[in-house]
């Protein structure tokens, strides 16, 4: 292994699998990191790596997914025993979240939601990534902020850029899908729903093999650094 100049180090893995140079923890306001391959318990808990403890529970139809460039993924059955949840996720901040996940939904036949930051108040969804007919879209709790491109059917990368009450930008594959005024009702702490929304249900059907969590909108070289280091340890 090699001391990589930029940042951090670059080497291989197990059967030749390289190492990204950049990491999450690279990441001064990362707030949850979940990998399929690390802390992941079936059908139990998913420990958060961030090192903040945001630790989630797993419904039982949370189960160990196929490999994704030999790494394990987090696969959803896509019934309400299909989910993971964390009831007061530590946000450190009420008015930025950034949420990307490395996610293939199986079927565009109905709605599966992929990841959201729920209002406590309410308990209705203010800040979710969904898939709605293939399409990722962007929720608050008035209704679609942002719709995307399609992310069924095969492996993509969605992001999340939430600014309360501002303009806020949907990802996909490190492309913007347009921004607009997010109405959030965003605040710390929020559940943070895994696999489905909060009151209505709507279980995803699909993998997950990572997500991270910020607590601020990253500049847009972190941002690229990040979906590198998924393209690198994906093979997407």
């Amino acid at each position: 292994m090699r001391r990589d100049r930029r940042r951090g180090f670059r080497g291989y893995g197990p059967a030749g699998i390289v190492t990204p140079s950049f990491v999450p923890s690279d990441l001064a306001t990362l707030r949850g990191w979940y990998k399929g391959d690390t802390g992941f318990v079936a059908g139990t808990s998913w420990a958060d790596q961030s090192g903040v403890g945001n630790n989630v529970t797993l419904a039982s139809g949370v189960t160990a997914g196929a490999a994704l460039n030999g790494h394990q993924t987090a696969s959803f059955d896509g019934t309400s025993n299909a989910y993971g949840y964390l009831a007061a996720f530590d946000l450190g901040a009420a008015d930025h979240a950034f949420m990307a996940v490395v996610v293939k939904v199986t079927s565009a036949v109905a709605e599966h939601t992929i990841i959201g930051l729920d209002d406590g108040a309410f308990n209705v969804e203010s800040v979710y990534t969904k898939s709605s007919s293939g399409n990722v879209t962007a929720y608050d709790f008035l209704g679609d902020v942002v719709v995307g491109g399609s992310v069924t059917g095969a492996w993509h990368r969605v992001a999340y850029a939430v600014n309360k009450a501002a303009s806020s930008t949907l990802y996909v594959d490190n492309t913007s899908q347009g921004s607009a005024t997010n109405n959030s009702n965003l605040a710390n702490p929020s559940p943070l729903c895994i696999g489905f929304r909060a009151a209505v249900g709507i279980f995803m059907l699909g993998q997950i093999a990572e997500i991270v969590i910020l607590n601020a909108t990253p500049s847009a070289g972190d941002r690229t650094s990040l979906d590198t280091y998924f393209t690198t340890r994906y093979g997407i």
